[in-house]
């Protein structure tokens, strides 16, 4: 479990910090430039009228559109999709919203090997995942004790970093950071719903509960 440091300490960034076997993971998160609490209390309200409507929806497909709004409107992402993972593992996108930029992904399917048996055993374990920046920036970890290297699992660490091959398709798509929400069913991955940004900004962290929560 991710618990969240006083934030008053690094006002620019979200001080999270995790526990994993005998050592524990402290992770300063940036914060995005619109981050107030004015804008989470709105994005809070979005979020449940979302929830009362999705409730309420005449079918699935309604319900789907409808979670993808939401989630656009709260992440300010430029696109978000639904993707649902068909029987052998490939996935069809089956709800989408995006800024009349964006070019559509609405009915596509994509093989199976985009989203590779590592991943979508990750996903599962660690059901939010952001890719604050696709231009492969990277930082060294602080050790307290190097002989922690050896055995350092950062399964549940937040800002571990994506595969190059990763980045580079989202960079082909011309997208700069990512957030990702994965759907499970009955411990099974369903799907996932897919945030998309193609400018410099991110989604910050505090926003993450209320978009998990939709």
């Amino acid at each position: 479990e991710h618990l969240v440091l006083e934030s008053y300490v690094c006002p620019k960034f979200d001080a999270v910090y995790h526990f994993n076997g005998s050592y524990g993971i402290i992770e300063f998160i940036p914060k995005s430039k619109d981050n107030n609490l004015y804008r989470n209390q709105l994005m809070l309200q979005i979020a449940r009228k979302s929830s009362s409507k999705i409730i309420s929806a005449d079918g699935f497909e309604e319900a789907a559109n409808i979670v993808a709004q939401a989630v656009k409107t709260i992440s300010k992402s430029s696109r978000v999709k639904i993707y649902q993972f068909l029987e052998d593992y490939s996935g069809k996108i089956i709800a989408e919203a995006r800024d009349d930029h964006m070019p559509s992904f609405l009915g596509l399917v994509f093989p199976a090997g985009d989203i590779p048996i590592q991943a979508r055993a990750l996903m599962l374990k660690s059901p939010v995942r952001c890719c604050w920046n696709t231009n492969d920036h990277t930082s060294d970890l602080l050790l307290l004790d190097e002989s922690m290297a050896e055995d350092l699992d950062l399964t549940w660490s937040l800002l571990r970093g994506p595969s190059k091959l990763h980045t580079q398709y989202l960079r082909n798509m011309k997208i700069n950071s990512t957030l990702t929400i994965s759907l499970i069913d009955n411990g099974k991955l369903w799907g996932f719903i897919a945030c998309h940004r193609d400018n410099e900004d991110y989604i910050s962290y505090d926003l993450w509960p209320i978009l998990h929560d939709i």
